[in-house]
């Protein structure tokens, strides 16, 4: 019900700013420029956003957190502790944030939520080793 009131909202306000630029009075014109142009610019900067994370995550942006990731989990199945199961479920969460990223990387269209997702894994996997080292 919220999403089906937020959509009719946006359709109203979007509505109404083409009205004025069309219709409204010199001032009301004025306005919906403003807002068409600040649009605009805030798309351009999200798409150059995307741009520069994808070709940081080609120069090995992410690599440095995956290695010390997996060393971690080496570490806990070398320590010899009772949780393989976890430590296996661990391990699927990096080869899939791993393939994440390589996704990311070959498709450059990609929005910035992929890395978000991607930032959110990592975090999460990092969470659950630090739950089964004791929390060092």
């Amino acid at each position: 019900m919220i999403r089906s009131l937020i959509k009719w909202a946006l359709i109203a306000l979007i509505a109404i700013i083409g009205y004025n630029y069309f219709f409204g009075n010199e001032q009301e014109k004025q306005q919906s420029q403003s807002i068409i142009e600040g649009v605009g610019d805030i798309g351009v900067a999200a798409y150059h956003l995307i741009q520069d994370e994808i070709q940081k995550a080609k120069d090995g942006k992410y690599d440095e957190v995956v290695q010390k990731i997996q060393s971690a989990i080496d570490e806990l199945r070398g320590q010899g502790k009772d949780s393989s199961d976890e430590l296996d479920q661990l391990q699927k969460e990096l080869d899939a944030a791993k393939e994440k990223i390589k996704s990311a990387v070959k498709d450059a269209s990609k929005e910035a939520s992929e890395e978000k997702s991607i930032k959110e894994d990592l975090s999460d996997i990092l969470k659950h080793i630090k739950e089964l080292d004791g929390g060092n």
